[in-house]
């Protein structure tokens, strides 16, 4: 929010305006009325929500498994008087696909699971000394990045005509193509960043790709352009789905794909007067992801063991669809149950030296999904010499 009012004297009268969020006008006016002009200021500020108010709302995150950030958090959120504003986080809408915690004064992590692929929204809270608070959203979305489905596009071969072929075009007078450039790119030597383009013009830089499975892309982005009216467009089938504008740094755009073809286009482009930056776009590390169904694996049936003094084996029916699997063993029935590493396995079966009494279960996994055995196998009871097992 911004608000300008003052008194002159020597015969000078003065304008006043208060303008708050989103350039809502609350009070314009030659010459100045103090009540109304602070009335103003007061509802202009009521509808922020407070005196604590979010300046700089985080990026949308993309994550492998066991992808992680540190965050420092302490921009996130301002206040109009000069006050500290904390940093807390108010809720974790999924906390098996990614586990968020504050280590210290407004520093957060975010660490995506080994296994769980999913969405996650981070509410986090900031408040001042006076209980005065806002809230923001963060979405970190958590995948399996096997090569398989992922590809990337991140210009480090230099040109538009290695990995993918990219089409470019650019409008008005003196208008000019994307080229890939040196000009501190989001990851390795090389970026895409827009042609130069004068009033009214545009350049665009646009891939056709075909996904055969439902999924995601992810792209790094940053632009420095006049603030709310000079623009990167992000389209997918001429179909905006978001667009940056400002002096910004690099930050993360997600957007879902439904499979099958598609035009993906990034377009700059300027309005009819004013500069702002040194007027381009940047686009870097762009992540076309498919995320293949969740494998609907069964618990593994017909499980048997069988030991004698120094050996146990365990066989069970194969599992469709599974890629691997998981003996978990104790030496309490109601305890504790660990992955057994001490076994080898040949297929669907696993051996293992027999060197005290055990119970065991066993659980199909593949890349996508982890069942387990529902019911726990017990080894059958034998003697041997030294009474190792009962």
């Amino acid at each position: 929010m911004g608000s300008y009012y003052s008194q002159y004297g020597d015969g000078y009268v003065p304008y006043t305006v208060v303008i708050g969020r989103d350039r809502k006008l609350y009070f314009s006016m030659s010459g100045y009325d103090d009540d109304a002009c602070r009335a103003a200021i007061d509802q202009a500020i009521a509808d922020y929500g407070g005196l604590v108010y979010v300046a700089n709302p985080i990026s949308d995150k993309l994550f492998g498994f066991n992808d992680s950030e540190i965050l420092d958090v302490s921009t996130v959120f301002d206040q109009y008087e000069p006050e500290i504003v904390n940093v807390t986080i108010l809720n974790n809408s999924n906390p098996s696909a990614v586990t968020a915690s504050m280590s210290k004064a407004n520093t957060l992590n975010l660490t995506a699971s080994s296994s769980n692929a999913g969405q996650a929204i981070i509410t986090l809270e900031g408040r001042d000394i006076d209980n005065n608070t806002a809230t923001t959203e963060i979405s970190v979305t958590v995948y399996d990045a096997d090569p398989q489905y992922t590809n990337i596009e991140d210009f480090e071969d230099g040109n538009f005509t290695g990995t993918y072929t990219w089409i470019l075009s650019s409008l008005g007078q003196g208008a000019r193509d994307w080229t890939v450039a040196t000009t501190s790119p989001y990851e390795g030597t090389y970026c895409a960043e827009s042609g130069s383009i004068r009033d009214d013009g545009s350049t665009t830089i646009e891939l056709d790709l075909t996904y055969t499975l439902d999924g995601l892309i992810g792209f790094q982005q940053k632009t420095s352009s006049e603030l709310d009216w000079d623009w990167l467009i992000f389209y997918i089938d001429d179909v905006e789905q978001g667009k940056l504008s400002g002096v910004t740094a690099w930050e993360q755009a997600i957007y879902d794909v439904a499979a099958g073809a598609h035009n993906f286009k990034w377009v700059y482009i300027k309005d009819s007067n004013t500069d702002g930056g040194t007027d381009q776009a940047w686009v870097d590390y762009i992540q076309f992801i498919e995320l293949p169904p969740q494998a609907n694996l069964t618990a593994p049936a017909n499980v048997v063991t069988t030991a004698d003094a120094a050996n146990v084996t365990i066989t069970w029916d194969a599992v469709a669809g599974a890629t691997s699997y998981v003996v978990y063993s104790s030496v309490d029935p109601y305890g504790t149950f660990a992955i057994d590493n001490s076994g080898t396995f040949n297929g669907e079966e696993w051996s293992s030296s027999l060197v005290t009494k055990n119970f065991y279960y066993v659980i199909a996994t593949n890349a996508k999904s982890k069942i387990p055995q529902t019911i726990e196998v017990k080894s059958p009871k034998i003697k041997v010499k030294k009474s190792l097992v009962e």
